[in-house]
């Protein structure tokens, strides 16, 4: 089992907007990578590929709104994999009588407020699950990056190494796992800092928001001000 969640659901405009606004942000708020067909790259037949991330995924997320063919297919392999599934659908009708006794997470595209209640409810949803599963999360929320590779967080703490000159920024959530040159989970206890070396005055203050693009993240490790850090380098 691998550190990240499978999306099945369908591709079009209206989908590919909650993929990307909800269902992203949702994931790698707990930890998790989010993983659709459409983003492995490989010369294998693509069921191959698909039936391989269900077998490997943490766990998956199955929006079967539409009663779209191609999601029932893969998410009767999830079933007959016996992996656990996280069901989400816009309309209750949507979700046929063969397993119509699962729960699933119902959410009304035109309610007020509707994609805020729907995130919180699948965040909730997957932590519960990845916790029965004794899958790693985290407490910080995991930062979400935009199509250019910049993400936004507040600073939370200031530290400096008063010797050597360097300001150390702790940000209020972590940057993906994709950006951290391999790890495969977080550390409950881990936070990650910006890094400003060799600099006379602070750049940011305590509760700035800063939006930034990580160059690079250093490896984890435990400081005299802090257990379990990564020294991020950032641009503006």
């Amino acid at each position: 089992m691998k550190n990240f969640c499978f999306v099945i659901m369908p591709f079009s405009e209206s989908f590919n907007e909650i993929y990307e606004k909800i269902y992203i942000p949702a994931i790698q708020a707990v930890g998790l990578e989010p993983l659709r067909a459409d983003a492995i790259y490989d010369n294998q037949s693509i069921i191959h590929d698909i039936i391989q991330s269900i077998k490997d995924a943490a766990l998956i997320l199955a929006e079967v709104t539409g009663r779209n063919p191609n999601v029932n297919y893969e998410l009767g392999m999830a079933h007959a994999l016996e992996k656990e599934v996280v069901i989400v659908t816009s309309n209750k009708d949507d979700v046929p009588s063969d397993y119509r006794h699962l729960r699933y997470i119902h959410y009304n595209p035109g309610g007020i407020g509707w994609d805020r209640k729907l995130s919180s409810e699948l965040t909730a949803t997957l932590k519960t699950v990845l916790d029965r599963l004794n899958v790693p999360t985290t407490s910080s929320p995991v930062l979400h990056l935009d199509a250019d590779g910049f993400c936004q967080a507040n600073i939370v703490k200031i530290y400096h190494h008063e010797s050597k000159g360097h300001y150390f920024y702790r940000l209020n959530g972590l940057l993906p796992l994709s950006k951290l040159g391999g790890a495969k989970s977080y550390l409950p206890d881990e936070s990650h800092w910006l890094v400003d070396w060799k600099r006379e005055t602070p750049r940011f203050e305590v509760g700035d928001t800063v939006r930034f693009k990580a160059t690079g993240a250093g490896e984890l490790k435990s400081w005299g001000h802090v257990p379990n850090a990564r020294n991020i380098d950032f641009i503006l």
